[in-house]
Parts: C-alpha cells; sequence; structure tokens
C-alpha cells in the first residue's frame, strides 16, 4: 500500500487534471517541480459557474438579515484562515472529510476555491462515499447524478435556479424549482411538438415527466438531447436511431421513476423519524420542568401545559440546561399563577358539585319518606329542587357559599321546617292555579290569564301538607280536581293530563306568545287531529303565513309559575265524551275519581277496534280512553259501547262450569 503521509497537496497539479487525488502527490516533501505552469487567470465569481451543471448547487442561496448587513470576509481572508489547515498530509484530510456527512462536505467545498477543487475532482468520489455512508438507509446515488450533485438534492432546500428559498422537491425529475421558475427546466407537450412537431410518440412517451397540478411538463434538457441525437441537418428524423433512443429513453426514465420513489420514501422515513426524536426531546424536556417546578412548591396542576407560554419556552426540542432553567422559569411564573387561580376554582366548583349531589340525595329521601306517609300526595305536590333552593335562601347560600366537599344529613335537617314549608305554599298556590283553570276554563277551550287566576286558596283548599308538621286544617274540597271528566290539555306537546299527574308536567314550562288554534275554530272537536296532523299544518302555516313555531324554545323558556299552568286548558271535547260513555260502559258513576278508576286496574279493552281485541287487551282505563282518542273517531251512535271490562280467570271458569 502506498502511503501519502507526510505529503503536501499539490494544487498545480489538480489544476492541470482532474484525476484522482490520492494520486496526486509528488515524491518527496521538499522537490520542487521541474516546469512551474502559470496559476490559470482568474474569473468572476459570479460566472465561473455557468453552464457547468457539476456546480451548480455551489452557489449558496442568499438569505436575509436583518438589521444592518454584516461585512463579509474575502476569499483571500478565509483561504488565509485556512493555510495551515491545508498543509496536513492528503490522506488525514481525506480521512477527517469521510468522518463528516454530504451536506458538510458541500459547505466544506463552498468555504475556499482550493477545498472546491479537491472535493468536486473525480478523485473524491470516495470521499463522498464514506460520508454517504454515515446517513443510516440512504440509497445510493443514481447513475445520472454526480456525488455532490446527489448530496444537494436531498440535503440542501432552495430553488436551483433562483436560490430563493422552496422546498418542493421532485425526486424523480431530479429538481427542486419554485413555481415561477418551473419553465426554466420543464415544458409542456404542447410546447414540445411546437419545436418539433413530427416528435414520433415512442420518443415523447418516454422523456421523464411529472404532473404538476393539472399539468404534465417534460425535461427541457431531455427532450433537447433527444432532438439533437434523432434530427439531421435536413431536419429529416434518423430513423435507424429512432427505436434506439426510444428504448435508451425507456430505460433512463425508469430509471428515473425507480429511484426517485426510493429517495421520496426514504426523505419521509427520515422525516418522520427526525419528527419522532423531537416529540421525546420535547417530552424529556417538559418532564424536566415539571420535576423542578414540583421541587420549588407547584403543584402538577397548576402547569399551565396548554398554553402559548408552555409550548414557546417548555415545550421544545431542547435538551434542559441549568442556564436554560434560568431563564425560561421567571417567564413561566405569571402563567403558573393563573393556572394556579383556575385551579383552586375549578376545585370549589367540583366541591360545589359534591354538596348539590348530597343535596338532591337528601331531598329525594324526604319526598319518598313524605309520599309513604300521605298517600294522597303526590310527586307533583313538592318543587323542583332547584325551585326549592330559590325558595330557601339560607339553603342556597349554605350550598353556593361554604368549602366544605359534603353537605351533611345534620345540615339538612337544620332547613326541614323550612323545606315544608315553602312545599305548603307551592301546592296552595298550584292547586289555587288549578282550580281556576277548571272554573274559568270549562268549555273556554283558551288559556286563563294571569290577571284571572284565583291565587289565593279559599278557606278549606289547602289540600294535605307537604311538612311534617300535623297542625290541624279543614277538610279540602278536591272533588273537581280529582274527577276523571276533568282532563287537562297542554297547548304546547297537546298531552292530556289528570290530577295529580298535571302537576309533573314540566317539560312544556313557559309561556306560550304564539298559538295557531284560530286555525282550527271551523273544526268540530269530534274531528282527529293528533299530534302528527297538527305538526304538519305547523309547517304549512310556516310556508304560506310565515309563522313561525318555535316548540323547543317554548319548553325552555322559564316562568315564574310553579309550574306550566300556563300552557293548560280544559279538554271539554271528544276526551271527555270518550270518558262518559267509557265510564257508562263499565258502569263506573259518572264522578268516579281517578284512584277508583286506577283501582280497576288493567282489564279494560277497547271495542272500537275491528277485530283486533287481542292486541288491546289488558289495557288500563286510561289507555284505553287515549287509544280511542288517537286512532279512533266518536261513534256516531252514542249508545254503541266504546270498552269493556275482560272477565277475570273465576268469571271464566264459573261460565264454563255453567
Amino acid at each position: 500500500m502506498v502511503t501519502t503521509r507526510g505529503k503536501r497537496v499539490n494544487y498545480a497539479a489538480l489544476e492541470v487534471s482532474d484525476d484522482d487525488v490520492e494520486m496526486a502527490a509528488q515524491g518527496g516533501q521538499d522537490e520542487e517541480p521541474k516546469e512551474r505552469r502559470k496559476p490559470a487567470t482568474k474569473r468572476r465569481k459570479s460566472k465561473h459557474n455557468e453552464g457547468d451543471e457539476e456546480f451548480d448547487m455551489l452557489a449558496p442561496a442568499p438569505k436575509a438579515v436583518k438589521g444592518k448587513a454584516k461585512r463579509r470576509s474575502t476569499g483571500k481572508a478565509r483561504a488565509a484562515v485556512l493555510d495551515g489547515f491545508m498543509d496536513i498530509p492528503l490522506d488525514v484530510f481525506a480521512e477527517l472529510c469521510t468522518e463528516l456527512t454530504p451536506l458538510d462536505l458541500l459547505q466544506l467545498a463552498r468555504s475556499t476555491r482550493r477545498l472546491r477543487e479537491i472535493l468536486m475532482s473525480k478523485g473524491s468520489k470516495s470521499i463522498w462515499k464514506r460520508a454517504r455512508a454515515n446517513i443510516e438507509g440512504l440509497p445510493d446515488c443514481p447513475e445520472d447524478l454526480s456525488e455532490p450533485q446527489y448530496a444537494s438534492l436531498m440535503f440542501e432546500v432552495g430553488c436551483q435556479s433562483c436560490h430563493k428559498g422552496t422546498r418542493k422537491t421532485d425526486y424523480q425529475l431530479r429538481i427542486r424549482l419554485c413555481n415561477s421558475c418551473l419553465d426554466t427546466r420543464l415544458m409542456t407537450q404542447k410546447h414540445m411538438y411546437g419545436i418539433w412537431h413530427n416528435m414520433p410518440w415512442e420518443v415523447s412517451e418516454h422523456i421523464p415527466h411529472s404532473w404538476y397540478g393539472n399539468k404534465k411538463l417534460y425535461l427541457i434538457n431531455v427532450f433537447n438531447k433527444a432532438r439533437d441525437e434523432l434530427l439531421g441537418e435536413d431536419g429529416k428524423i434518423k430513423k435507424e436511431l429512432q427505436i434506439g433512443v426510444a428504448e435508451r429513453l425507456r430505460k433512463f426514465s425508469q430509471m428515473m421513476y425507480d429511484t426517485g420513489n426510493a429517495m421520496q420514501e426514504w426523505k419521509e422515513e427520515r422525516a418522520h423519524t427526525q419528527q419522532l426524536h423531537k416529540l421525546i426531546l420535547c417530552d424529556e424536556r417538559e418532564h424536566k420542568v415539571m420535576e423542578k417546578l414540583i421541587e420549588k412548591g407547584w403543584e402538577r396542576d397548576d402547569m399551565p401545559m396548554m398554553s402559548v407560554e408552555w409550548d414557546t419556552l417548555v415545550y421544545k426540542p431542547v435538551p434542559l440546561t441549568d442556564q436554560i432553567w434560568r431563564r425560561i422559569y421567571p417567564k413561566l411564573i405569571p402563567a403558573l399563577e393563573v393556572s394556579r387561580a383556575e385551579r383552586l376554582i375549578r376545585e370549589r366548583q367540583e366541591r360545589r358539585m359534591e354538596r348539590m349531589e348530597d343535596f338532591y340525595d337528601l331531598y329525594s329521601d324526604y319526598i319518598a319518606g313524605r309520599l309513604i306517609q300521605d298517600s294522597s300526595l303526590s310527586r307533583g305536590h313538592f318543587l323542583l329542587a332547584v325551585d326549592l333552593l330559590t325558595r330557601v335562601p339560607e339553603l342556597q347560600t349554605q350550598l353556593y357559599d361554604e368549602d366544605e366537599p359534603h353537605y351533611t344529613a345534620e345540615k339538612w335537617d337544620k332547613h326541614l321546617e323550612a323545606v315544608g314549608r315553602v312545599n305548603d305554599e307551592y301546592k296552595v298556590k298550584a292547586l289555587g292555579l288549578l282550580k281556576a283553570v277548571v272554573e274559568k276554563g270549562t268549555g273556554a277551550g283558551v288559556v286563563i290569564k294571569k290577571e284571572e287566576r284565583s291565587v289565593e286558596p279559599e278557606e278549606g283548599q289547602a289540600g294535605p301538607s307537604t311538612s311534617k308538621s300535623t297542625s290541624p286544617t279543614a277538610p279540602t274540597d278536591l272533588s273537581s280536581l280529582n274527577a276523571i271528566t276533568t282532563i287537562f290539555k297542554c297547548t304546547v306537546c297537546h298531552d292530556r293530563l289528570w290530577y295529580p299527574e298535571v302537576l309533573q308536567h314540566t317539560c312544556c314550562r313557559g309561556k306560550v306568545n304564539l298559538s295557531l288554534a284560530h286555525y282550527f275554530e271551523g273544526y268540530d272537536d269530534d274531528v282527529v287531529f293528533d299530534d302528527g296532523l297538527e305538526d304538519a299544518f305547523h309547517f304549512y302555516a310556516m310556508a304560506a303565513f310565515g309563522y313561525t313555531y318555535q316548540r323547543r324554545a317554548r319548553r325552555n323558556t322559564s316562568s315564574s309559575e310553579p309550574f306550566n299552568v300556563d300552557t293548560l286548558v280544559v279538554d271539554s271535547g271528544r276526551w271527555q265524551k270518550m270518558v262518559r260513555a267509557a265510564l257508562r260502559d263499565v258502569g263506573l258513576p259518572e264522578n268516579a275519581t281517578t284512584l277508583q278508576v286506577e283501582a280497576e286496574g288493567k282489564q279494560f279493552t277497547s271495542l272500537l277496534c275491528s277485530g283486533g281485541a287481542d292486541r288491546n287487551e289488558a289495557w288500563s282505563f286510561r289507555e284505553v280512553i287515549a287509544h280511542n282518542c288517537s286512532r279512533h273517531d266518536m261513534p256516531s251512535d252514542e249508545s254503541r259501547a266504546v270498552i269493556k271490562r275482560d272477565q277475570t280467570s273465576d268469571e271464566l271458569q264459573d261460565s264454563d262450569m255453567a
């Protein structure tokens, strides 16, 4: 093995020939060359690369510098700095270069002209190969590119023509151009045939091309080379070369596509790996910052991990050092204080929700106990939990202002008297409003105005008490409300309700400002208008007359009334007639109450269904009424039966024995 250690690089020899750099050393260190050639005449830096594709990638892209422009060092100054470096032996220099990456070699070649002459020579190919081997998984250099061109294509950014910033690289065509420079290297098919109108299709088909948007662009240099090779001086195509040129273009373009796809896949995989590496660095730095913050007394929930300050100062792919920590910690303190205040507010709200859940459980147990003690009460005789809080200020204050996590039964017992009192007041007001609807709304079919309601109950109309106190009260006259013939209708959802279930009808709570009742003034109440038909009429009214029917908005509106009394009317039409006929058929008196009817159980069948007795048997009285009124018309013959009582098992045995 021949060694060149201790020998110097002969730059004069490099100027004469571009042979292998490793063989460009003379025999002795102190030997003088027999004949020294004059150095080549210097050319302008802006022109020495013109037309030289090998050196095109060495032109550095201009970088914008903010503020006052710095004075650039001249080539002589840089060369003077590297004079001592270039005195090292050639094999040592080559060994140092192999520890670099291809991008490092490109930047080193741009530093001085001497280094450029070494690294751009054919003899430096082994150096580039070893530098390329330092990049894991990098595909081999394709045969149509030199090592410097391949390194520039894979690792640099910037337009190859104007050197402006761009990252749009086409690895199949080996170009990286901005939008304004595409026409310098690419051309359309129309342009090709405009230049060479009789170009064979097999030649045009195999010229390397790529799609840019909706345009198919071809490489200009390949087209020019093929045209110069096939066209003679007389402008005619050389038929004997046409097949060979087309086949060569096909193999060349296929090679470009295959190697380009490999480069593209490696680039994407490398970008993904780099992104994962950055995420790992970000997580490690964030973990270290959090540990330091905990050491300084901050809690983990105090850290504003979703804030902009955290992303710009903490979550970065840069290792955390003591100097960086001293710099970023004062900037994090304001965001930490804001996050701590938000955490304290959030914890107070969570404790309040826990107290509210305890309150709901205690209030539900209270209502369940009262219903067991007094069977005449129903759930509708009690306020909703939200309404109860508005009527007992001390209870609301205790639930909202205290900072304890739970609301205990001992605290609840202190408010039992106030809870019973406000529920009694609510019951009295609710019964008074319902009686006003019954007394003034029977047969009218309109909503009772607020000023016409009898809010104050008459003497002896208080009804059963919802509190545990046993103060004597006068007998309650609720016969008009308890009667099965007293049917309430909600003008919003069209449900038919009986007492006391009507007190629990709060889905349509709110005032109804718009009504379409006048559309049905000309119809008899016996005509069937189910919810589906009425909804269809609402849509028709919206399209024809511009009316708006905001059912959901109405149901969500709040009201100062205890329940949805604003939407209630007394149904004195078809439903009431159906109830009276059913009472007659089953042998119950007309003044029967809802409790008496419900006590009959599910032993009734509708007689208005033709052949459907097996489908609607074993219904309750009110289920049969709802079915008949929603599916059938009132019989024209008033004496016709509409309901029957099913026979019990004992009655069936007696009939069989008879």
